[in-house]
Protein backbone atom coordinates (compact mmCIF):
# COMPACT_ATOMS: atom_id res chain seq x y z
CA UNK A 1 0.00 0.00 0.00
CA UNK A 2 1.43 3.37 -0.88
CA UNK A 3 1.73 6.14 1.54
CA UNK A 4 -1.12 8.06 0.05
CA UNK A 5 -3.50 5.33 -0.01
CA UNK A 6 -2.49 4.26 3.95
CA UNK A 7 -3.04 7.91 4.58
CA UNK A 8 -6.65 7.86 3.08
CA UNK A 9 -7.40 4.60 4.76
CA UNK A 10 -6.44 5.80 7.85
CA UNK A 11 -8.49 9.13 7.81
CA UNK A 12 -11.63 6.89 6.94
CA UNK A 13 -11.56 4.70 9.84
CA UNK A 14 -10.66 7.53 11.82
CA UNK A 15 -13.88 9.41 10.13
CA UNK A 16 -15.98 6.41 11.00
CA UNK A 17 -15.10 6.04 14.74
CA UNK A 18 -15.39 9.82 14.92
CA UNK A 19 -18.57 9.91 13.07
CA UNK A 20 -19.86 7.02 15.90
CA UNK A 21 -19.56 9.38 18.56
CA UNK A 22 -20.91 12.15 17.25
CA UNK A 23 -24.78 11.21 16.33
CA UNK A 24 -27.11 10.34 19.03
CA UNK A 25 -29.55 9.24 16.20
CA UNK A 26 -27.67 5.76 15.43
CA UNK A 27 -29.54 5.26 12.52
CA UNK A 28 -28.13 8.65 10.90
CA UNK A 29 -24.42 7.74 11.48
CA UNK A 30 -25.09 4.83 9.98
CA UNK A 31 -26.34 6.51 6.83
CA UNK A 32 -23.23 9.01 6.65
CA UNK A 33 -20.93 6.40 7.18
CA UNK A 34 -22.16 4.19 4.37
CA UNK A 35 -21.61 7.20 2.52
CA UNK A 36 -18.70 7.60 3.44
CA UNK A 37 -17.80 4.70 2.57
CA UNK A 38 -19.24 4.50 -0.95
CA UNK A 39 -17.38 8.30 -1.67
CA UNK A 40 -14.06 6.64 -0.71
CA UNK A 41 -13.88 3.70 -2.04
CA UNK A 42 -14.91 5.13 -5.26
CA UNK A 43 -18.14 2.43 -5.52
CA UNK A 44 -20.94 2.55 -7.91
CA UNK A 45 -22.84 1.37 -4.39
CA UNK A 46 -22.97 0.03 -1.37
CA UNK A 47 -25.45 -0.71 1.14
CA UNK A 48 -25.91 -1.73 4.49
CA UNK A 49 -28.36 -4.79 5.50
CA UNK A 50 -29.34 -4.84 8.95
CA UNK A 51 -30.73 -8.24 10.53
CA UNK A 52 -34.23 -7.69 11.69
CA UNK A 53 -34.80 -9.58 15.29
CA UNK A 54 -38.53 -9.93 14.77
CA UNK A 55 -38.66 -11.69 10.74
CA UNK A 56 -34.78 -12.68 10.99
CA UNK A 57 -34.33 -11.16 8.05
CA UNK A 58 -31.73 -8.85 6.33
CA UNK A 59 -33.43 -5.60 5.16
CA UNK A 60 -31.78 -3.21 3.35
CA UNK A 61 -31.55 0.04 5.64
CA UNK A 62 -28.69 2.73 4.17
CA UNK A 63 -27.43 3.41 1.14
CA UNK A 64 -24.97 5.23 -1.00
CA UNK A 65 -25.81 5.38 -5.23
CA UNK A 66 -29.11 3.66 -4.01
CA UNK A 67 -32.64 4.85 -3.91
CA UNK A 68 -35.42 3.95 -1.26
CA UNK A 69 -37.17 1.76 -3.25
CA UNK A 70 -34.23 -0.33 -4.21
CA UNK A 71 -33.57 -0.49 -0.83
CA UNK A 72 -36.87 -1.57 0.29
CA UNK A 73 -35.94 -4.51 -2.63
CA UNK A 74 -32.76 -5.52 -0.73
CA UNK A 75 -34.95 -8.23 1.76
CA UNK A 76 -32.08 -11.70 2.07
CA UNK A 77 -33.15 -14.70 4.57
CA UNK A 78 -30.33 -15.88 6.02
CA UNK A 79 -28.06 -18.03 3.79
CA UNK A 80 -30.35 -16.63 0.55
CA UNK A 81 -27.85 -15.80 -2.84
CA UNK A 82 -24.25 -14.13 -1.73
CA UNK A 83 -25.42 -12.14 0.54
CA UNK A 84 -27.33 -14.23 3.23
CA UNK A 85 -24.47 -16.56 2.95
CA UNK A 86 -22.13 -14.38 3.56
CA UNK A 87 -23.98 -13.41 6.33
CA UNK A 88 -24.31 -16.97 7.68
CA UNK A 89 -21.00 -17.94 7.02
CA UNK A 90 -19.88 -14.79 8.57
CA UNK A 91 -16.99 -13.80 6.26
CA UNK A 92 -15.92 -11.73 3.22
CA UNK A 93 -16.68 -12.53 0.07
CA UNK A 94 -15.39 -11.11 -2.85
CA UNK A 95 -17.11 -11.94 -6.50
CA UNK A 96 -14.53 -10.23 -9.48
CA UNK A 97 -17.50 -10.24 -11.64
CA UNK A 98 -21.16 -10.34 -10.77
CA UNK A 99 -22.32 -11.38 -14.29
CA UNK A 100 -20.17 -14.43 -14.33
CA UNK A 101 -21.82 -15.79 -10.32
CA UNK A 102 -25.27 -17.59 -10.42
CA UNK A 103 -25.59 -16.85 -6.85
CA UNK A 104 -25.71 -12.69 -7.23
CA UNK A 105 -29.90 -11.96 -7.31
CA UNK A 106 -29.61 -8.94 -8.54
CA UNK A 107 -32.31 -7.15 -5.69
CA UNK A 108 -31.44 -3.28 -6.60
CA UNK A 109 -31.44 -3.36 -10.57
CA UNK A 110 -34.43 -6.24 -10.82
CA UNK A 111 -32.39 -8.43 -13.25
CA UNK A 112 -30.45 -6.36 -15.17
CA UNK A 113 -27.23 -8.28 -16.24
CA UNK A 114 -25.87 -6.16 -18.88
CA UNK A 115 -24.89 -3.74 -16.15
CA UNK A 116 -23.00 -5.98 -14.16
CA UNK A 117 -20.68 -6.96 -16.64
CA UNK A 118 -16.92 -6.25 -15.28
CA UNK A 119 -18.67 -5.29 -11.59
CA UNK A 120 -17.34 -6.54 -8.96
CA UNK A 121 -18.85 -7.30 -5.49
CA UNK A 122 -17.41 -7.19 -1.68
CA UNK A 123 -19.84 -7.92 1.33
CA UNK A 124 -18.72 -8.04 4.69
CA UNK A 125 -20.37 -9.31 8.11
CA UNK A 126 -21.32 -6.73 10.89
CA UNK A 127 -20.40 -8.08 13.56
CA UNK A 128 -21.17 -7.13 17.61
CA UNK A 129 -19.84 -9.31 20.26
CA UNK A 130 -18.96 -12.09 17.83
CA UNK A 131 -22.01 -12.43 16.26
CA UNK A 132 -23.61 -11.48 12.89
CA UNK A 133 -26.06 -7.98 13.24
CA UNK A 134 -26.10 -6.84 9.58
CA UNK A 135 -23.69 -6.93 6.44
CA UNK A 136 -22.05 -4.01 4.30
CA UNK A 137 -22.45 -4.33 0.81
CA UNK A 138 -19.56 -2.50 -1.79
CA UNK A 139 -20.24 -2.86 -5.82
CA UNK A 140 -17.30 -1.27 -7.94
CA UNK A 141 -15.27 -1.04 -11.25
CA UNK A 142 -12.26 -3.57 -10.34
CA UNK A 143 -10.48 -0.17 -12.72
CA UNK A 144 -11.64 2.26 -10.17
CA UNK A 145 -10.83 0.08 -7.06
CA UNK A 146 -7.56 1.59 -5.70
CA UNK A 147 -7.06 -1.29 -2.83
CA UNK A 148 -6.22 -4.77 -3.30
CA UNK A 149 -8.71 -7.35 -2.34
CA UNK A 150 -6.47 -8.50 0.63
CA UNK A 151 -6.70 -4.65 1.92
CA UNK A 152 -10.32 -4.14 1.09
CA UNK A 153 -10.75 -6.95 3.05
CA UNK A 154 -8.82 -5.57 6.02
CA UNK A 155 -10.54 -1.92 5.87
CA UNK A 156 -14.02 -3.58 5.73
CA UNK A 157 -13.26 -6.05 8.72
CA UNK A 158 -12.32 -2.88 10.91
CA UNK A 159 -15.33 -0.95 9.52
CA UNK A 160 -17.74 -3.32 10.53
CA UNK A 161 -15.88 -3.94 13.86
CA UNK A 162 -16.31 0.03 14.57
CA UNK A 163 -19.87 -0.02 13.39
CA UNK A 164 -20.60 -3.32 14.72
CA UNK A 165 -22.51 -2.00 18.24
CA UNK A 166 -23.98 0.91 16.57
CA UNK A 167 -26.00 -1.68 14.07
CA UNK A 168 -26.78 -3.96 16.63
CA UNK A 169 -27.98 -0.61 19.20
CA UNK A 170 -30.30 0.48 15.90
CA UNK A 171 -31.61 -2.83 15.20
CA UNK A 172 -32.81 -3.56 18.47
CA UNK A 173 -34.33 0.00 19.14
CA UNK A 174 -36.15 -0.42 15.74
CA UNK A 175 -37.86 -3.88 16.74
CA UNK A 176 -38.48 -1.99 20.00
CA UNK A 177 -40.34 0.80 18.72
CA UNK A 178 -42.05 -0.98 16.44
CA UNK A 179 -43.51 -3.40 19.16
CA UNK A 180 -44.20 -0.63 21.40
CA UNK A 181 -46.28 0.99 18.09
CA UNK A 182 -48.12 -1.96 17.78
CA UNK A 183 -48.90 -2.53 21.26
CA UNK A 184 -50.24 0.67 21.52
CA UNK A 185 -52.82 0.30 18.50
CA UNK A 186 -53.59 -2.99 19.95
CA UNK A 187 -54.43 -1.47 23.12
CA UNK A 188 -56.92 1.25 21.47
Amino acid sequence: MDKRLLEDTLNLVYTIARTINTYEDMGEALRDIIEKIGKALHSERAYLLVKDPVSNMLLGRYGFNVSYEELSRLVYTIGEGVVGKAYKSGKFTYIPDISKNPYIMRKLRGGNKAYDVGLSFVCVPIKYKRKSVGIMGVEFRSKDMRFSVNELDYLLKMVSDIIGGAVYTYSKLRAENEYLRSENIRLK
